[in-house]
């Protein structure tokens, strides 16, 4: 019997490298989580579980608000804010509440650009969110949501390095806040 020899193309030896390491997160020395594409999310300042959007193709997390508000307190920029939920809505928060009223330091101000509309400016501030047994601070943008099917979306900078989504799966864990934040802003 004859052995062929066919060396192994690059893209072939890339896949065979990446399937290797998608199941492990170096960095933390523990495997990534895997989440669908919608998974519950834990807000432990704001006492909040709701339903996000995991988008791998956004950079940064995003959370509906309402009655957003800049103010300056001990000479910093802070907001306010308003999130609301809605008793129709599936990711109901675990409380009576409808709306919650927050106030937090800005970190940032960015240009948003969504497809057919002109930029909006938003407030970034950082939040620490919990996922899974993911629990990570990380800068999210105030932006009306009000039009999606989630109040909150988590970009690549909560999910980079500690989860792969799984388009095909949704509502796969619940939020586990278990220990400290790991801070995921790239400073």
């Amino acid at each position: 019997m004859k052995l062929l020899r066919t060396p192994l193309r690059p893209l072939t030896v890339l896949a065979l490298m990446a399937g290797v390491l998608a199941g492990h997160n170096a960095a933390a020395d523990e495997p990534r989580a895997i989440v669908g594409w919608k998974e519950k999310v834990r807000i432990p300042a704001l006492d909040l579980t709701l339903a996000s959007k995991n988008d791998t193709g956004a950079e940064s997390a995003s959370l509906h608000a309402e009655n957003i508000e800049k103010f300056e307190k001990d000479g910093e920029d802070w907001v306010r804010f308003d999130v609301v939920i809605s008793e129709d809505e599936e990711e109901k928060a675990e409380f009576e509440q409808e709306t919650i009223r927050y106030e937090a330091p800005i970190q940032d101000t960015v240009l948003i650009k969504q497809k057919g509309e002109e930029s909006n400016e938003r407030y970034m501030i950082k939040l620490d969110l919990c996922m899974a047994h993911l629990h990570r601070t990380v800068e999210v943008n105030l932006a009306d949501r009000s039009g999606f099917s989630t109040r909150m979306l988590l970009g690549r900078e909560f999910l980079s390095g500690a989860a792969l989504v799984d388009s095909s799966a949704e509502f796969t864990t619940d939020p586990k806040c278990i220990g400290p934040a790991v801070d995921a802003v790239d400073d």
